[in-house]
This record gives C-alpha cells, sequence and structure tokens, in this order.
C-alpha cells in the first residue's frame, strides 16, 4: 500500500514536469524490498521490482529482458503503451519459470518513445543454489571486574560480524546508574559509577550479576553474550564530632561531657578522652574537681567508628582556684574490689573534716542497684552477674569541700580470698619527685614559638632532668639540673607551623630514673 501511494505521487510529479522533459525518461527502477542495485534470492523464489517511465512523445515502447551468465536473454515484458498515455508504472515480478539458470542475471529495462528517443537502466538479480549461512556476532571476553565506591568503572564492548551486519548492544541487570553507550558499529563504552550509599553497613561489598548481549539489528536471535559479576568494595566514610565549647569551673564543682557525633554509614560511635581525672560512665565523661585542681587543661575527644574511621574535636577546661579557709574532707578507708555473684556487698566509705562539716556520702558512678547512706557513707549492692564495674564515691562537707574514691569491683563466681594485709613500708630517706608547672607560656615570632616551662623539684634529691617539647613536625629537648626543693625555669624554642589553626603542645620531663610528667597545651596559630 505505502509503495503504491509513493508510485502515484511520483506519476502525478512526472505529469506535471512533462512539458519540459522531451525524452523517454525511465524514473524509478528499483527492488521491491532493498535500495540495492543487486538483490540475491535462493533457487525457486521469486523477486519484484518497481518500474515507472514518461514521455513527451507518446507512444512510449517499455522492453523488460532478464539476462541470465551464458548472456541469454529472457523477454519478460515488450509492450507499446496507448498514443495518448504520457507516463506508465508497475510493479513487475520475476517468478521461477522466468530463469533455469544460477549466479548473476541482469534485468535491462529499456523506453523508446515515438520519435526514437530512449533510455535504458539495469538492475541485478543474485540466484543462489542454497541461503547463505548468516553467522552470528561474537563477543569479545569482558571477564569480572572490581571497584570501589566513588570510582569510576569504564570498559569497552567490542563485538566482530564476518557479514558487516548492523549490530545493537544491549544487557540485563545493570546496575543502578550505569550505563551502555554505542561508540560505532562493533563497539560500546559501559560506565559505573557507585556512591556511598551502594553499600549499606554492615555489609562491605556488594556482587552484581550482568550479562552483556550483542544482536543483529534485523535479526536479534543471532546473537553472544557473556555473564560477569562486577565486585562493588565499601569505603568507609569518617565520622563527624559535633564542636564542644570551652568549659569554666570553680574548683569542687563536677564537669560531665557527653560528646555527640554522626557517622554517614550508620556505623556505632566510641568516644575517649585524653584526660584520665574523667571517669566514663555509659556516654559520659564525669570529672569532680577539687581543692588544688585549678589550672587551664587541654582536652581532646576522640570519635571511632567500628572500622578504623576516627576523628578528635579539642577544647580547653579552665578551673577556677577558690580562696576559703575551708579545708576538703578526706576519704581514709580502703575499699573492698571483690564480692562473689549473689552475695551482699557492704563497703562503709569513712572520712574525716578538720573542720568538723556536716559530711554528705554520694555515688557519681555505680552499677545499677548499688546505693549509699548519704549519712554514714554505708554502700550496699548485690551484684547478679559476674562483671567488673566501676565506683566514684563522693564526699562533700556542704562547703564545696570534696573528696572521691574511685575503684573497680570485681564480681566473681568463686568465693572472694580476702586479701592479705600489707606490711607497712619502711621509711624511705629519700625520694625522686618532680612536677612540670602548668603556667607554661609560649611565645610566638614570624618563624619560632618559644616556650617557657618551669620543673619544680618536690624530693629530697637534685636531679637532672631531660625536657622534651613536640608541636606538629617539630621536636626538641633540653637538659636541666633541678636542685632539691627548688623550681627551674628553661626556654625551648620549635619551629612554627605554616597553617593557621589549634595546634596540641606536648610537654614531657624524665629522670634517669624513669620517673615521667607530662603536660598538654593546645596552641592557637594565627
Amino acid at each position: 500500500m505505502k509503495r503504491s501511494i509513493v508510485l502515484s505521487i511520483v506519476f502525478l510529479l512526472m505529469f506535471s514536469l512533462l512539458a519540459f522533459n522531451t525524452n523517454a525518461a525511465i524514473s524509478i527502477v528499483e527492488w521491491s524490498d532493498t535500495s540495492d542495485l543487486t538483490k540475491e534470492i535462493v533457487q525457486g523464489e521469486e523477486a519484484t521490482f518497481d518500474y515507472a517511465s514518461t514521455t513527451a512523445n507518446p507512444p512510449l515502447k517499455i522492453k523488460i529482458e532478464l539476462i541470465d551468465p551464458n548472456n541469454i536473454i529472457h523477454i519478460l515484458e515488450d509492450i507499446t503503451l496507448g498514443s495518448n498515455l504520457n507516463s506508465f508504472g508497475k510493479s513487475y515480478t520475476i517468478l521461477p519459470a522466468h530463469y533455469s539458470t544460477l549466479g548473476l542475471h541482469s534485468v535491462k529495462i529499456h523506453t523508446t518513445d515515438n520519435i526514437n528517443q530512449f533510455q535504458t537502466k539495469y538492475l541485478y538479480l543474485n540466484i543462489l543454489k542454497e541461503a547463505p549461512i548468516n553467522n552470528p556476532p561474537v563477543l569479545q571476553a569482558i571477564g569480572n571486574k572490581n571497584i570501589q565506591e566513588t570510582s569510576l568503572l569504564v570498559f569497552t564492548l567490542t563485538a566482530v560480524d564476518t557479514e558487516n551486519d548492523d549490530l545493537t548492544f544491549t544487557s540485563s541487570n545493570l546496575p543502578i546508574g550505569s550505563t551502555i553507550t554505542k561508540v560505532n558499529a562493533n563497539t560500546a563504552t559501559f560506565s559505573y559509577a557507585p556512591d556511598f550509599n551502594t553499600i549499606q553497613h554492615p555489609s562491605l561489598q556488594k556482587i552484581a550479576s550482568v550479562t552483556f548481549q550483542v544482536e543483529e539489528t534485523n535479526n536479534p536471535s543471532n546473537s553472544d553474550s557473556e555473564q560477569i559479576t562486577i565486585t562493588i568494595q565499601d569505603l568507609n566514610q569518617a565520622p563527624t564530632l559535633n564542636t564542644i565549647n570551652d568549659i569554666t569551673v570553680d574548683e569542687g564543682q563536677s564537669i560531665t561531657i557527653t560528646p555527640t557525633g554522626t557517622d554517614p554509614d550508620g556505623d556505632a560511635l566510641d568516644f575517649s578522652i585524653n584526660d584520665n581525672r574523667f571517669t566514663k560512665n555509659n556516654g559520659d565523661f564525669i570529672w569532680q574537681t577539687s581543692q588544688g585542681d585549678q589550672g587551664i587543661f587541654d582536652i581532646i575527644i576522640t570519635a571511632v567508628d567500628n572500622f578504623g574511621s576516627q576523628v578528635t574535636t579539642m577544647f580547653q577546661i579552665i578551673v577556677n582556684a577558690i580562696t576559703s579557709s575551708n579545708n576538703d574532707p578526706q576519704i581514709t578507708s580502703t575499699p573492698i574490689t571483690q564480692v562473689q555473684v549473689n552475695t551482699l556487698y557492704q563497703y562503709n566509705v569513712d572520712a574525716t573534716d578538720i573542720d568538723n562539716d556536716q559530711l554528705t556520702y554520694s555515688l557519681s558512678v555505680s552499677p545499677v542497684g548499688m546505693a549509699i547512706n548519704s549519712n554514714s557513707g554505708l554502700i550496699t549492692w548485690t551484684p547478679t552477674q559476674v562483671e567488673t564495674v566501676n565506683v566514684l564515691v563522693i564526699v562533700n562537707d556542704g562547703n564545696n569541700g570534696v573528696d572521691s574514691q574511685s575503684y573497680t569491683i570485681t564480681v566473681t563466681e568463686d568465693p572472694v580470698t580476702p586479701p592479705t594485709p600489707k606490711k607497712p613500708k619502711s621509711k624511705d630517706t629519700s625520694s625522686h619527685n618532680f612536677e612540670i608547672s602548668n603556667n607554661i607560656i609560649t611565645k610566638q615570632s614570624e618563624n619560632y614559638i618559644d616556650t617557657y616551662v618551669s620543673v619544680r623539684n618536690t624530693g629530697t634529691k637534685d636531679e637532672k632532668i631531660k625536657l622534651s617539647l613536640t608541636l606538629a613536625q617539630d621536636f626538641n629537648f633540653a637538659n636541666i639540673n633541678v636542685d632539691n626543693k627548688e623550681t627551674t625555669w628553661r626556654v625551648i624554642r620549635l619551629d612554627k607551623p605554616q597553617q593557621p589553626g589549634k595546634y596540641i603542645l606536648t610537654v614531657k620531663a624524665e629522670n634517669r630514673f624513669n620517673d615521667r610528667d607530662s603536660v598538654y597545651r593546645i596552641i592557637e596559630i594565627q
């Protein structure tokens, strides 16, 4: 139907151009199902072609001949149109009866008008004994692939078709976000960039099974394929830690720090602190300050996820000294640190106060079910399972005077053997004790930081002490002599970090007896 419409349009055009055309013209000669001049059929099949002619000098003579490989001519049509017919067109079918020889045949279409003007055109028909073999395309080996989250995986799909048929590349089970783009007749490109959301913890990898296929566009059953696996490895994301502002308290006040953070992969976070004055209780870090704790303390909180990625935040705690005639109470008893499971644990906390203040006892850190008598200091508890628990006892005199006692209780299944009383130590007439002063002064110049450090000898012997300082990537040290009961100052120079920001200054002191002291400071580089 479509070809008939096309022929009708062509005939209309021929009529409209007739006044300008004086030759016998063949306007259409083509095979019905291909635009090629040569058509292949198997012996016994038919072949149809279309032709149309026009002339300004009718009548028009049309002759169609089939010429076999031996140049034997078979006349298919020889007609003369009426004198009033300027154009003619039709579809003609070559039947098996029209040929008897295999090989390449010529189809000759010849037209002549009334004044012997003529035109000749040819089509070609190749008659085969049997249909040619159409080999399927061959997809070259791809192989399994590996990729990490946020990386880009790109590889080329290549196919070969011996008949040079038009090829189409397809696939099944493609990972979300991946693409296949045809590059030319024989190749296509696969591209895939998995993001952080491709794998969800606790999984650490994901395996995608993908089938790639190449097929002939006009004959999809002629195809080749390969199934591969694409293994995506997890890329762990570091957690984030919320900023903690500097904290200022007076001596005797309690400090509670509750760090918080998030992990993009949803991992659980474990928090730690760089100062052993704090006791960890669930998600809190608690420090009950007391008289003599005044100073500036550089605190570092670290959050670590299940896979080792970590982040830190730094801040300062300022403990102000309180001038008072009040004296702190003192806990004098030794805690009981072992108990048998399902057995009543009792420990009576004893404390003295030289000001004779009324003392109040409390538990700052304790296991579930443990209680303390606020007036007498008697601790009671019945453990129900084998475990190790932390306890922090606080005694308060009501005038900002406090004392604390931190210890660990081990709950066992076996009866507890009472500890063997310790023999009193013999008096030692000499000692090696020293400490770094918290009053560390730093002065910054364009390229250096000068640190003023003082060390006090609190022992009974003169000391030779090695001072070492670390800041960023720089390290320096100095050897000093500190006489008994004296304080010695020393200035140590370090290179100034090039990048502005907050840095941790580490100050350490050590004598030849391996006695040590250390102080940390946060230095802000402008």
